[in-house]
């Protein structure tokens, strides 16, 4: 169709992968020749990036942490503690996790 295009890739844990999040110029646009069309897909696998201390933080703060890293909160448990509404422990698959580990974007995180 003699135009070019120029493909990225992010992650957005709600969306199939390899869906395209983003296309500039809009869908139906009229592109002339020669100029480049950019695409941006959901990446096929969820990258892996180091868990954040949640510990400490409020329950609201610390979705809000997990969201902004494309991490999903899990199964919540509520203890009574003089700290009132903040995470004593985070956990994964059931199992302790500390700051820093590897975790894949989209996977759901639990926290205590």
């Amino acid at each position: 169709m003699h135009f070019e295009v120029n493909i990225d890739s992010t992650y957005e844990p709600s969306m199939k992968p390899l869906a395209i999040l983003k296309q500039v110029p809009d869908t139906g646009a009229i592109v002339k020749e020669g100029r480049t069309i950019f695409l941006t897909i959901n990446m096929l696998t969820p990258p892996t990036i180091p868990m954040p201390n949640l510990v400490n933080l409020s329950y609201r703060s610390a979705e809000m942490l997990l969201r902004n890293n494309k991490l999903l909160v899990g199964d919540t448990v509520y203890k009574s503690d003089i700290a009132a509404g903040a995470i004593l422990e985070q956990r994964y698959k059931g199992a302790p996790i500390k700051p820093g580990e590897m975790n894949h974007a989209g996977e759901q995180n639990k926290t205590l």
